[in-house]
């Protein structure tokens, strides 16, 4: 994202945002199905973070240039591309924002697969649902 670059003044209807923290993929703005009729964005940090794990900072960094875009719609796909530590911090920072779904890569697509919404909702863990039954 070009540093002078800023999210619209009026509310608009669908962002897909991706995320993309690493030194051997592009972000893919066309690979969400719905791409054509959003405002697409990339935020992307094209080297490897660094091994001693202090990666907080890039993640405050995500937030901070993150939070006024999504202010700026009213629906958010997150389609992420970094390491599994880094989503995590990412989802706790994100969580407050029910009008966001995490994408997920399947194939050549991102497929929506979790609404921040349902963090509102108290998950039963311990209840199996039907789809993780085993036959």
């Amino acid at each position: 994202m070009p540093e002078d670059m800023k999210p619209p003044e009026e509310k608009q209807e669908h962002l897909i945002l991706h995320i993309v923290l690493s030194d051997h993929h592009l972000p893919d703005l066309i690979a969400h199905p719905e791409h054509q009729g959003a405002v697409n964005l990339a935020f992307y940090y094209n080297q490897r973070l660094p091994d001693s794990g202090e990666w907080l900072p890039y993640v405050q960094t995500v937030w901070e240039r993150a939070k006024p875009w999504l202010h700026a719609f009213h629906r958010v796909d997150i389609c992420l591309i970094c390491s599994d530590a880094v989503a995590f911090a990412l989802g706790m920072a994100f969580s407050g924002n029910p009008h966001i779904r995490v994408c997920h890569r399947i194939g050549t697509q991102y497929v929506p697969v979790v609404h921040l919404e349902w963090l509102k909702e108290p998950l039963a863990f311990t209840q199996v649902l039907p789809c993780a039954r085993r036959k």
